[in-house]
């Protein structure tokens, strides 16, 4: 918060003019696997009987990572509210790994952000297909002058399409 800038003629050094105090942001990302690590200060809501649990296997990085398993007409969603800048936007990168258990069943996976105490939501990402494994990194980013911070954060997951499950790490 103390930079400024300053202006100086090249002729008359004696003549100069200068900004008044600001402050450099560095930018701002965010991993959300990163929420599943232990010790995190990140935490994580999950709902319906079809809920996202928290597992030591299969993790992209560290210990942890979130884990769904779903079939037929199947839905849950993990939702976590992030401490962010207030302004500026943030980059949200997340890693997917989708394993279905048969070629004609897709999994629907949402990545979805929402202002604080909004009722309306921004997809981030979105995800259909057949999937035989295999990690997968992603990035979106979010514009924070657009919504009120601090911004939830949701994964959203159901079967789209088929009749056999699905699981998304």
């Amino acid at each position: 918060s103390d930079y400024k800038i300053k202006i100086t003629s090249t002729s008359n050094t004696s003549v100069f003019d200068e900004s008044q105090n600001f402050t450099i942001n560095s930018p701002y990302t965010f991993y959300l696997n990163d929420g599943f690590e232990d010790n995190s200060s990140v935490t994580w809501v999950t709902r319906d009987l079809y809920s996202w649990q928290i597992t030591d296997s299969k993790a992209y990085t560290g210990n942890k990572s979130a884990f769904s398993k779903i079939s037929g007409s199947q839905t849950s969603f993990i939702k976590t509210k992030l401490t962010t800048p207030g302004n500026g936007s943030v980059q949200l990168a997340y890693y997917i790994n989708i394993q279905c258990s048969d070629s004609n069943t897709n999994m629907l996976l949402l990545v979805h952000v929402e202002g604080n105490n909004s009722s309306t939501s921004t997809e981030l990402f979105r995800y259909s297909t057949p999937s035989s494994g295999g990690w997968i990194n992603y990035k979106s980013t979010v514009n924070l002058n657009a919504i009120s911070t601090p911004p939830t954060f949701y994964y959203y997951n159901s079967i789209s399409s088929g009749s056999g499950e699905c699981e998304i790490y």
